[in-house]
This record gives C-alpha cells, structure tokens and sequence, in this order.
C-alpha cells in the first residue's frame, strides 16, 4: 500500500514538474529546483532518519504500557520540534553560505519559505511515521494521496491565475 503511494506521489512530482517547467521561464523553474534542493538537503541532514524512530519505539512502549506509547510520541513531538528549531536557526544565520554555494543571492527572497518547508516535511515524515506504527497505514496513505492530487490541482491553478513562480512555491507550502 505504501509503495503504491509513493508511486502515485512520484507520478504526481512528475506531473507537477511538467506543469511548472512548461508555465515558466528556465530561471523560474530554477529557483524553484534550487528551493527543492536546498529543503531536501536540510531535511535529510536535520532528521537524520528520525522520522523512522516511531516505527521503532512505539512497539516497544504497545508491549509494556498503553500509556508508555502516549509519552513515547510526546517526546518524540518534542525532539523533532527541538531539531525543527536548530535547522531553522542554523540555516537562517548560515544562509548566504547557501547562497553563494548555489551562486543565486536571489534566493534571500525564499528563505523564510524554505525554513518553513524543511519544517513541513520533518513534521509530516514524523506524522506518517506514527500512522504506520500504530497501524494506520491506510490513513497515511489516503492523506498522501490526497495531498499529492491536491498539490497538482494547486499548481494548474496557481500557474493558470498567478504565472508567478514565487506563488507556485508558497501555495505549495500551503498544501
């Protein structure tokens, strides 16, 4: 069920990738492939796995104690908040040194909408990652599937109404 999702997610990616590279300018499809680039490596490098530690600590708590899960997920909550902020602020103080790696000082403009989107997908990793565990995998994949299809109906709109790059990235953050 998972590996269907994903798959629909990746069509999905895909879609959203044709849309977007056929609405706009090489330079606008850039800075968006840049802002992807940047949340992907910051996510990967801040979560370090750790949206997988549900899948692993909350049986473990299920074979002790109902209430041990509660608490387990809790402070699992707390560390990914305490992550959440540490990137937030290293990538905010250490951002021109992003922007000189990628060359594109234009990317000041989008750092509160990266910060925001690292955030996001930390957050909504760890959230699936508690669904599976606690044996909600068809409700973290109708969730996936659902923001996947509504992602590409966000962007043929945004595309058709803004034709702005800037509103593609923002509205999906929104979704």
């Amino acid at each position: 069920l998972i590996l269907i999702t994903n798959c629909i997610t990746y069509i999905a990616t895909m879609v959203n990738t044709r849309i977007i590279s056929g609405s706009f300018s090489l330079t606008d499809y850039g800075y968006r492939a840049q802002v992807i680039s940047i949340v992907t490596i910051m996510v990967s490098v801040f979560s370090l796995g750790f949206a997988n530690a549900p899948n692993f600590f909350i049986p473990l708590s299920n074979e002790k104690e109902k209430n041990a899960a509660e608490k387990i997920v809790r402070n699992l909550y707390l560390v990914t908040f305490g992550i959440c902020v540490l990137m937030c602020i290293i990538i905010w103080f250490g951002f021109s040194t992003i922007a000189n790696y990628f060359d594109n000082q234009n990317l000041f403009q989008y750092r509160c909408i990266i910060l925001l989107m690292a955030v996001e997908q930390i957050f909504y990793s760890f959230y699936s990652g508690i669904q599976i565990s606690q044996h909600r995998a068809i409700r973290a994949t109708l969730t996936n599937l659902f923001r996947s299809l509504l992602t590409v109906i966000d962007t043929i709109i945004v595309c058709k109404i803004f034709q702005c790059i800037f509103a593609v990235i923002v509205s999906t953050l929104i979704v």
